[in-house]
């Protein structure tokens, strides 16, 4: 292994990598590579700009390797119709209606192959479904975040940014002070969704909404985690 983060000559308040309690500056993180792809890493150095909410400052390394993408798509999540308008008696007569007239007669499916009746099926409920009842927004996933939130985090980062210009103890005191106001708010911004969502799973137990409770629980419970893209290393 070599320590690559030491290798490139950049000014002193990019080569710091962490701010100790009494304001004094060091570099103690580094990168480390396998001495057979040194020469990968052709740049490393910290940016002070980024607020990640920590006495370290953000690395970046710029990496160069020999690799070759598999997979170049990205992942998109499928559109949902929104199910819940067929429960409205004038919209599910409404799509009934639709799906007949965009279905061909039975004749024509008898004699036609089984793959081009399955496509036209499809083609004619999908037609239905988005003229009818069309697509369910999906939900986001930080409800909790809204416009005060937002302020709260603009303010914070300003302070950070004139602390990291002149680091006077009141700056410093500053930037703590909007910090801690910023955590107490998200804390309790969640804590209110949680309890909002907790209320409505209630009330869909008790409902017999079962489909709907099991939704919202297994949308807590589960972690949603992006697709990445396969590399494999390309000849040298």
């Amino acid at each position: 292994m070599a320590i690559r983060s030491t290798f490139f000559q950049h000014s002193l308040p990019y080569r710091y990598t962490w701010r100790s309690p009494q304001q004094t500056e060091s570099q103690i993180d580094h990168v480390l590579i396998d001495g057979r792809h040194f020469s990968d890493i052709i740049d490393v150095r910290t940016y002070r700009g980024a607020n990640i909410d920590s006495d370290h400052y953000l690395m970046m390394v710029k990496l160069r390797p020999k690799l070759s993408v598999i997979n170049n798509v990205h992942y998109r999540r499928p559109p949902r119709y929104d199910l819940e308008r067929l429960k409205q008696p004038d919209v599910a007569t409404t799509y009934a209606q639709n799906l007949e007239a965009a279905l061909p007669d039975e004749g024509v499916l008898d004699v036609a192959p089984l793959e081009d009746c399955w496509n036209t099926v499809k083609a004619a409920i999908n037609n239905a479904a988005e003229s009818t009842i069309g697509y369910a927004e999906w939900s986001r996933r930080n409800d909790w975040f809204d416009e005060e939130c937002r302020a709260v985090l603009e303010k914070k980062d300003a302070a950070r940014a004139v602390m990291l210009q002149h680091g006077t103890r009141q700056k410093v005191e500053r930037y703590r002070q909007k910090r801690k106001q910023q955590t107490r708010l998200f804390r309790e911004k969640k804590r209110r969704l949680e309890e909002a969502e907790c209320e409505k799973m209630e009330i869909l137990c008790r409902s017999q909404e079962t489909r709907k409770f099991y939704q919202k629980l297994n949308a807590k419970a589960t972690c949603r985690k992006p697709k990445s893209a396969g590399i494999r290393k390309g000849a040298s």
